[in-house]
């Protein structure tokens, strides 16, 4: 009885767990990017130009939020955002709640 238990406790909380979206579109290289949210993954421009790191986040929802190479920070809809720029070598981003 108590294996039974255990599988229906585990079963409960596998359909109920969500996979968090925030690394689920990709910035990067020569102009390119890779949206992990549609199946298969598709590929898209970026205004990327660079051949070192890059960063970007999405929200929960996996919608792109901002990406960077590190010198300049891009939104969404690929506008540069008006704010000091981050220091050229670091690619940390932190999340504020």
């Amino acid at each position: 009885m108590n294996k039974i238990s255990l599988l229906l406790l585990i079963l409960l909380f596998a359909f109920n767990v969500r996979a968090q979206k925030e690394f689920n579109v990709w910035h990067f290289g020569q102009g390119a990017s890779v949206n992990f949210n549609t199946i298969p993954p598709t590929s898209g421009g970026s205004n990327v130009l660079t051949v070192e790191g890059t960063a970007s986040v999405a929200d929960c929802e996996g919608r792109l939020l901002f990406y960077t190479d590190g010198v300049t920070i891009w939104n969404r809809t690929g506008a540069i955002m008006t704010m000091e720029m981050v220091y050229w070598d670091i690619k940390i981003i932190l999340l504020h709640p």
